[in-house]
């Protein structure tokens, strides 16, 4: 999980719908109707599923669900990749750019998202690869316009992406309305399949993607969370995408937008970026899905800086661009994005679905979880460490948490001892506390009861 959003507007939607969490429990995006149906509609037929076979692990379906993400993601990715790499014009570095492309650090971070940012950007990509090879094949174009709609109503922004490539396809390549009829023959399947999805989530019909814009657009509702200046995309991308090297990467999407102007890839990512500036309410995540087009992009400049390439200095900064790519892969692999999820994981691992206490010193660390319902063990109480010594003797899990890594080992709270089995930061981590750090950093640590 990056943002909480990737799981408040999916997971808890089918939770709710399961009958776990209560409205007044739920996001207001719910009762604004203003997110589809069809994510949430997907967890809750797999949950009810695994239910059935007793199978059930939301941490499960979890990692079910992002391994599905990515591998249609990287589908899509690598299928729009061979549409456009050329082995020929880059010559010897053809391997190690196609390579670059494939593990460019932040897309394996992305595709594992099973997010609405995610999947509306792979479909996109997949209606595109479809729609080029299309000619004109009606049930080629009908498919392309499905996957166009469905994107759109999974996600609203994707409209920018469709609106794009429609626009430069019908003016630089088809000019033939027809194209343009099959296709929209598509998008109203995909409208009757939102909607569809849509009255199962809210229990009446209405069209979410509407309902976004009214609320976005018109009611400005998401500027109650902050505006951000124009700029703010331009100086959170430099400092999110590794400086110095964001700086190249950046230099190349704007020189590769006045290099090739009528190019589908300047189509895309120009008129989808441009809009968001202007947007009030700013997260750098809104701009995630040109990750999958700026590795192609910059290998199809490759040819531009052949030349370059025999300077010393610029071989050094590719050479040390590619040794801190692989190694940030290397660390995103291994450590969550976000530490809220991997703390539920671990609790919901300890407490195996069974009756638990958990004891807390300051706040509840429990039930302020950034309210992720779904992924929570109902049978858990909570309670204060005044109140360890009143809870009655049994074989009932009982977890204390304790907000502070340097905590000892093991504990004896009440008469109770307890043993640490976790915490959010990993042990490797106390090698580098310099300056004692840790001691002020906010780390949860899960401790058992020793029956």
């Amino acid at each position: 999980m990056y943002h909480p959003d990737e799981l408040f507007q999916i997971a808890e939607f089918a939770g709710y719908k399961l009958g776990w969490n209560q409205l007044h429990e739920m996001p207001w995006e719910y009762s604004a109707e203003m997110r589809s149906g069809l994510m949430p509609w997907l967890v809750y037929q797999l949950s009810r599923c695994l239910i059935y076979l007793n199978f059930f692990n939301p941490f499960a379906i979890a990692t079910i669900f992002r391994c599905l993400a990515s591998l249609i993601s990287y589908t899509a990715f690598i299928g729009l990749l061979n549409h456009y790499y050329d082995h020929v014009k880059i010559g010897k570095w053809a391997n190690l750019g196609y390579l670059l492309c494939v593990l460019f650090w932040p897309l394996p971070f992305f595709h594992a998202r099973f997010s609405a940012e995610n999947i509306s950007t792979a479909l996109v990509i997949l209606g595109m690869l479809i729609h080029l090879k299309a000619n004109q094949n009606t049930l080629k174009l009908i498919l392309a316009g499905l996957l166009f709609g469905l994107a759109i109503h999974i996600r609203f922004h994707a409209l920018f992406f469709v609106g794009a490539y429609l626009g430069w396809h019908y003016l630089l390549i088809s000019k033939k309305p027809l194209i343009l009829v099959y296709t929209f023959l598509g998008f109203t399947l995909a409208i009757a399949t939102g909607i569809t999805a849509d009255y199962w989530l809210y229990s009446k019909l209405t069209f979410s993607p509407y309902n976004y814009a009214l609320q976005n657009v018109v009611y400005q509702k998401a500027a109650d969370y902050g505006v951000q200046p124009f700029y703010f995309y331009i100086s959170e991308s430099i400092i999110m995408m590794l400086p110095p090297f964001s700086l190249v990467l950046i230099g190349c999407l704007i020189y590769f937008w006045f290099k090739k102007p009528k190019h589908l890839l300047t189509a895309l990512t120009f008129l989808f970026a441009l809009p968001h500036f202007f947007i009030g309410h700013k997260e750098l995540r809104f701009l995630f899905p040109l990750l999958n087009f700026l590795p192609i992009m910059m290998c199809l400049l490759w040819p531009d800086f052949k030349s370059q390439l025999e300077k010393g200095y610029v071989r050094f900064i590719l050479k040390s661009f590619v040794v801190v790519n692989f190694i940030t892969v290397l660390i995103l692999a291994f450590v969550p994005a976000n530490s809220t999820f991997l703390m539920l994981n671990r609790i919901y691992d300890f407490t195996k679905d069974k009756p638990a206490y958990i004891v807390y010193k300051t706040d509840d660390p429990y039930n302020d979880l950034n309210s992720l319902h779904y992924f929570r063990n109902n049978k858990i109480r909570t309670v204060h460490l005044d109140s360890l010594k009143n809870l009655p003797a049994s074989d009932t899990v009982c977890l204390y948490i304790e907000n502070n890594y340097n905590a000892a080992n093991e504990l004896t709270l009440s008469g109770k001892k307890f043993k640490r089995e976790h915490s959010t930061f990993p042990n490797w981590i106390k090698y580098f506390n310099f300056n004692n750090w840790l001691e002020r950093a906010s780390c949860s640590v899960i401790y058992v009861n020793q029956r």
